[in-house]
């Protein structure tokens, strides 16, 4: 069986030819998935406007398909705009299926990002930690989940310790899920609000090695 223009653009775009990918995909019929397809390259080929142009077209045309969906979102986080990206982001979340474990891994990566952009760290380091639950070859949620680990962890043996040398309480929420398995994102959040429980009741040594209350007293 010969293999479809779309399936030929993805192996060439896997090797980098995105060029040569866009090229088969020029005024060739495609269905959703090979649009989408061809605006990702345009995007990555600078192709901004003409891609925006395809993508709204074909939102037009199914308002509910997820990684159209998830394309617009993406381009507006991209251009610094969280807040009218999250709508788009999460009609996708609710668009993909079964079977589709690497673009839900990849959509809660860009939610991380998202969620980081807004500065809810919390919030990114459970999305990330769940992109890689569905894809543990998903580098880019791994890299963004080890910016907040700390080597000096290692050396705690309890979890008071590592919030004692922590800067933010997403470092200790990090390192501890680094190894941990969830059944499910509900659980993982929860443990995320025990932890943020504990940060919370936890005295921290600052201001010269003394706890808030203890550089209080005169």
């Amino acid at each position: 069986m010969t293999a479809s223009p779309a399936a030929k653009a993805r192996a060439l775009a896997a090797e980098g030819d995105f060029e040569g990918a866009l090229r088969l995909l020029e005024g060739t019929p495609l269905d959703a998935a090979g649009a989408c397809l061809r605006v990702g390259l345009r995007r990555r080929l600078g192709q901004e406007a003409l891609a925006e142009r395809e993508l709204d077209a074909l939102l037009g045309e199914q308002p509910a398909h997820a990684r159209a969906n998830h394309l617009k979102g993406i381009g507006l986080l991209e251009a610094g705009r969280p807040a009218e990206a999250e709508p788009w982001l999460t009609r996708a979340e609710q668009g993909y299926g079964p079977g589709q474990e690497e673009e839900r891994s990849e959509l809660q990566t860009d939610l991380g990002n998202l969620h980081l952009e807004r500065g809810d760290t919390v919030k990114a380091i459970l999305a990330w930690r769940q992109a890689l639950a569905l894809a543990p070859a998903n580098e880019f949620a791994r890299r963004n989940l080890e910016q907040f680990d700390d080597p000096r962890f290692e050396e705690a043996a309890t979890v008071n310790e590592m919030i004692q040398k922590a800067a933010h309480p997403a470092q200790v929420l990090a390192h501890l899920m680094r190894h941990k398995e969830f059944k499910t994102p509900a659980e993982a959040e929860d443990f995320a609000n025990e932890i943020l429980s504990l940060w919370n009741r936890t005295p921290r040594r600052e201001l010269g090695g003394k706890t808030p209350a203890e550089a209080s007293q005169p």
